[in-house]
């Protein structure tokens, strides 16, 4: 429930051509590869499909397709509030936020995320979270787990050609040093925005005496 298109644990897909649609399909339902055209090269999977039935459940299904006809108002509106947050916050020493081609149309999912500079900002981010959750701000710094470290991807029994990992990916190391996780407003909030943008700017006036404490 917390994702701007919450469908309990039901997912949707966007494909680029029929052929991916159908290999999809097949991977998580089994009863519909006898559907696809004659031509297919996935029609004589009917019955068996791939093995899984990893296919969303009914009510999953009607949730999100009942959502998707709102989705476009609903991603307008989270946009322009995280504009009206942004704007004042990413002017505050250190703060950025994440950077979109000018040919490409930002949406959120669940959080908004900003970054620090710590050396701009003149003080550590642990410090400055404590601040301003003491200030009410909802937020945090925490981490999301690195993905190549998991020992899934590192134990060869599980693949039949098993992934080269990396042990270190520097980009998500710095993200999660440097990150700031603060809630999407799915609903008008001039006021709480308001708050968030007095709490940030009051902590961010006090941040040299928060750094030498």
């Amino acid at each position: 429930m917390s994702k701007v298109l919450p469908a309990v644990e039901g997912g949707m897909g966007v494909y680029e051509n029929r052929e991916q649609f159908e290999r999809a399909t097949a991977f998580g339902n089994y009863d519909l590869p006898g559907r696809f055209p004659s031509e297919s090269r996935y029609r004589k999977y009917d019955q068996t499909g791939f093995g899984p039935k990893f296919r969303i459940h009914p009510l999953a299904a009607a949730l999100a397709r009942k959502q998707m006809l709102k989705l476009d108002e609903q991603n307008t509106l989270i946009a322009s509030q995280v504009r009206r947050l942004n704007d004042r916050l990413t002017s505050l020493p250190g703060l950025s936020s994440q950077r979109v081609r000018p040919d490409m149309k930002r949406v959120h999912w669940a959080a908004k995320i900003l970054f620090l500079d710590e050396k701009k900002a003149g003080c550590s981010k642990a410090v400055l979270l404590k601040a301003l959750q003491a200030e009410g701000v909802r937020t945090s710094g925490a981490p999301y787990p690195e993905q190549h470290k998991f020992a899934l991807y590192r134990e060869a029994k599980w693949w039949h050609h098993a992934p080269e990992v990396p042990d270190q990916l520097q980009g998500c190391t710095e993200v999660n040093r440097t990150t700031f996780r603060l809630p999407l407003f799915t609903a008008e909030g001039t006021e709480v925005i308001d708050q968030y943008r007095s709490a940030f700017e009051k902590v961010w006036v006090h941040r040299d005496q928060l750094a030498k404490m």
